[in-house]
């Protein structure tokens, strides 16, 4: 550099134009230092680096903003299906709720009501933007709260009936799986939570897990279930009974476990019935 500016000197070049070269001079050393490169090439391959990296960034920000009118019309498109979504719910929430009210009745809750709530939402999910709240009263006049809350042990296993009952309609699933559905209901109740489950199972497989004889009974198979303790381990076994172990093992639920004859002649009709 100091060559250079002797030979402007020595030229007798421009003082002006000198000056414009100095001023060259140390922003070429000055950008040489900054980005730590060697000479004038590395600094324009640096730059043409840069550019291509800037126009990249120019095109990012356009696909961008692209993207973000195509996001805009997706969530227009969601907001339509959404409504029309939540529409057709309504239409049918008086038929279900109404359709409800028969089943629980005919499962001994004569005053037993189910009622839906629709809330909107302003955020999407698979189903539109409704969150939806089943709601339950269990006596005439009774205010609604919400099922989980208010329904007692032997509601809530006829509700689960009912609800699986409807969704047998639908299913294509071969098999259904009921573990002690019956819970919290005798007598009658049980009675009519058995025909339930043996009108399911004329288009499903059953497995039932039951405690109940008036359950038990309308099964077309039955298997044992029971412990043996060894002396450092437990064991479960499933064994397959016969028609009189069948018998006997719903006279048991009946009376006990020295079952009375009264309780086998019992445990024959229901399961003859």
């Amino acid at each position: 550099m100091n060559n250079l500016r002797a030979i402007a000197e020595e030229s007798e070049i421009d003082p002006g134009k000198a000056e414009q070269l100095n001023e060259q001079l140390h922003a070429y050393r000055n950008l040489v230092q900054k980005h730590k490169v060697m000479n004038v090439d590395e600094l324009i391959t640096l730059r043409n680096q840069l550019d291509q990296e800037l126009q990249d960034m120019n095109m990012s920000s356009a696909r961008a903003d692209e993207l973000r009118v195509l996001i805009e019309q997706e969530k227009e498109e969601c907001r339509k299906l959404s409504a029309k979504i939540s529409e057709n719910r309504y239409l049918v929430l008086n038929d279900i709720s109404n359709k409800w009210k028969s089943d629980l009745n005919q499962l001994g809750m004569p005053n037993g009501e189910i009622r839906f709530s629709l809330d909107a939402h302003q955020e999407f999910n698979r189903y539109g933007t409704d969150h939806l709240e089943i709601q339950f009263s269990s006596n005439k006049g009774g205010s609604f709260e919400p099922l989980h809350k208010v329904a007692s042990g032997g509601e809530m296993s006829r509700i689960m009936l009912i609800i699986k009952s409807y969704l047998a309609g639908i299913s294509t699933l071969p098999t259904m799986i009921l573990d002690e559905i019956d819970t919290g209901v005798s007598g009658e109740t049980a009675r009519q939570v058995a025909e339930m489950m043996e009108s399911l199972s004329k288009k499903h497989q059953l497995i039932t897990i039951t405690h109940l004889p008036q359950i038990a009974a309308k099964g077309q198979k039955h298997f044992y279930v029971y412990k043996e303790d060894s002396e450092n381990i437990t064991r479960s076994y499933v064994k397959e009974l016969t028609e009189d172990e069948r018998v006997d093992e719903i006279a048991k639920m009946l009376s006990g476990e020295n079952p009375t004859e009264s309780a086998r002649k019992n445990a024959l009709e229901l399961i003859s019935s």
